[in-house]
């Protein structure tokens, strides 16, 4: 998997497929490579002399031409069959952030980040991990690597926030069920953050890895900093305007895959 990108427009974390399944995808997509080379061999050894097929190579036979061009159709059609299935049944994982009561108050205390499954199709976590950039650090001094929920609470703590009063982070386990739901509130909270500790972050990124019911696996990267709500940005400007947003220090491992 990538690190953490730098470039920050509406684009950025959109979800991908970064994963084929193996026994769905490549092992069809080799069986219908070995049925056309067949069917074209079959049609060389058609049309050459019938002396020229008593020597090898050409007198090697497999599948005759009907029985291959059948098999070939036959495994192309429930390919794309497939394809199409997938697509109309793939997850589709959102990102939504709010307050206590959805009000949107400037002044709310703690700012919610949801996680939901938008469906058709269900999802199960493989990986959470995270990227995080103190505010006023310069970005060529951060790591480019993911962090561990481990690893992300001690560098807010180092920050001076206290887990459970300025901050919450959700640690979720790989296999962790992601199934559709009508609406944002009824997916999965996986933080939350009061302002002053939101003043001093630019940039928080959670990348979420999962596999669909078709065994892809997907990649979908929610960059909390860049999405915040117009009136919990300029709650955050304010705080660090007042110059109440203290250096924090940079010390992280990465993830190891």
């Amino acid at each position: 998997m990538t690190g953490p990108s730098t470039a920050r427009d509406e684009t950025f974390g959109t979800q991908r497929i970064v994963a084929r399944s193996v026994l769905f995808v490549t092992v069809p997509i080799g069986f219908i490579v070995l049925l056309a080379a067949n069917l074209l061999w079959d049609i060389v050894r058609q049309n050459v002399s019938p002396a020229a097929l008593t020597s090898w190579p050409l007198r090697l036979a497999v599948l005759d031409t009907p029985t291959s061009a059948a098999l070939l159709g036959a495994a192309a059609g429930l390919y794309f069959a497939r394809l199409q299935w997938a697509s109309a049944n793939r997850p589709a994982i959102g990102l939504a952030i709010d307050d206590e009561g959805g009000q949107f108050d400037p002044d709310s205390p703690r700012w919610r980040f949801w996680t939901y499954n938008a469906g058709p199709g269900y999802a199960v976590v493989k990986r959470f991990a995270y990227a995080i950039r103190p505010y006023g650090v310069d970005p060529a001094a951060m790591s480019t690597e993911w962090l561990r929920p481990a690893e992300l609470n001690h560098v807010f703590e180092r920050s001076g926030l206290v887990d459970g009063e300025d901050y919450f982070v959700r640690w979720y386990a790989e296999g962790a069920p992601f199934s559709p739901v009508p609406h944002y509130s009824q997916g999965s909270m996986v933080a939350w953050f009061r302002p002053e500790a939101l003043a001093r972050f630019a940039q928080i990124d959670v990348q979420m890895i999962f596999l669909d019911a078709n065994g892809d696996t997907h990649e979908r990267i929610f960059p909390f900093m860049d999405r915040l709500p117009s009136v919990t940005a300029k709650k955050v400007a304010s705080i660090r305007r007042s110059g109440s947003v203290p250096s924090s220090p940079v010390s992280a491992g990465p993830v190891d895959d």
